[in-house]
């Protein structure tokens, strides 16, 4: 069966383009991990006397060896970007961000800007997301794959040069299309969205 799809995501700080494409769904076995990424109200906590704390000393998560364009390589590479993810917010090094982001990814590229910024004034975001479920798609059109993961976000806390923002915990759910660029695979969207639209093939 083929059906449409479209999907809208909103982080703490930015909004995602949309991912659009015609899926068949594989679902995949339940899983537990943890790593990080944010979304969800941010609060603050300012002080007369705040500093940024330091970085924190962290190594990057392994890269994948990819062998082939398939669903079963976009899925390695979906989770191993989502892995990424916390480990960008937190140190700011985007050499791998940008190795498989797709040049039409907008969040990919919001992500990038973003760290940049950060690196300016030594902030950063100390994330943490477990994956609780995941699910996999055939698709045509704008991405060839969709993984969805269904994650548990612990508390959130955002270090900006002025204060300390942070977000509750809950759930959401982590679309990423991937798109086959000749022998590789690139993320072409990274979208988060509610929890119930895991697994949907129709998406807000």
């Amino acid at each position: 069966m083929k059906k449409r799809i479209f999907a809208m995501a909103m982080t703490a700080a930015v909004l995602a383009s949309g991912l659009a494409g015609c899926t068949t769904k594989e679902t995949a076995p339940a899983e537990t991990t943890s790593t990080g990424t944010s979304t969800g109200t941010a609060t603050a906590e300012p002080s007369s006397t705040y500093t940024i704390p330091p970085r924190p000393a962290m190594e990057a998560p392994a890269e994948p060896e990819l062998t082939g364009v398939d669903i079963e390589n976009a899925y390695v590479l979906a989770k191993y970007y989502f892995e990424l993810y916390q480990y960008v917010v937190a140190t700011g090094d985007t050499t791998n961000w940008q190795k498989y982001a797709h040049p039409e990814c907008d969040y990919c590229a919001k992500v990038q800007a973003n760290a940049e910024k950060d690196n300016e004034i030594g902030a950063w975001s100390d994330v943490h997301f477990g994956i609780l479920n995941s699910e996999r798609f055939y698709s045509t059109g704008d991405i060839d794959f969709r993984i969805d993961f269904l994650i548990e976000r612990g508390e959130i806390t955002y270090y900006t040069d002025d204060e300390a923002k942070k977000v509750d915990p809950g759930q959401n759910t982590l679309v990423i299309g991937l798109k086959a660029e000749g022998d590789s695979l690139l993320v072409r969207s990274f979208d988060i969205i509610g929890s119930s639209y895991f697994g949907e093939e129709q998406l807000p």
